[in-house]
């Protein structure tokens, strides 16, 4: 699963939080340093994102965001949260990398990464899961 959320920031720095194998990160972080951006990347269990409930059910993911701050992006669901500070091209960008990646799976005679989730962070995934959302 792959997420990208909140890239057309027109200052900043992408971050990467992935569920999932060493590869599957590697793999992203090649596809955006081949277009000049170097994201933060971490495995932190994140359950506000929309790849959460893909990793509970042990689907590997990414969520790929683009900060401007500490606390992410300035804007962030505010009511001056509008078109003012998107840059079109850096989101176009953005989308090309996304086509990247998804070309490379696309060719490849099999999964480049294993497509499973390790058992520590499926037990984190896991604790995350029942404390918030009462589990299943």
């Amino acid at each position: 699963m792959l997420n990208f959320d909140s890239c057309g920031a027109s200052m900043g720095w992408y971050r990467i939080n992935g569920n999932g194998p060493e590869a599957m990160l590697e793999m992203l972080r090649q596809a955006f340093n081949k277009r000049d951006r170097y994201p933060g990347i971490s495995q932190e269990v994140i359950p506000y994102t929309d790849q959460f409930p893909f990793a509970i059910c042990g689907v590997p993911g990414a969520w790929v965001h683009r900060e401007c701050c500490s606390v992410g992006r300035v804007w962030h669901h505010r009511f001056d949260d509008d078109l003012r500070h998107i840059c079109f091209e850096e989101l176009a960008l953005t989308c090309e990398i996304g086509a990247d990646i998804m070309l490379q799976l696309a060719k490849a005679e099999e999964m480049p990464f294993d497509r499973q989730i390790a058992a520590e962070q499926k037990s984190k995934l896991q604790n995350q899961w029942i404390d918030l959302f009462g589990g299943w």
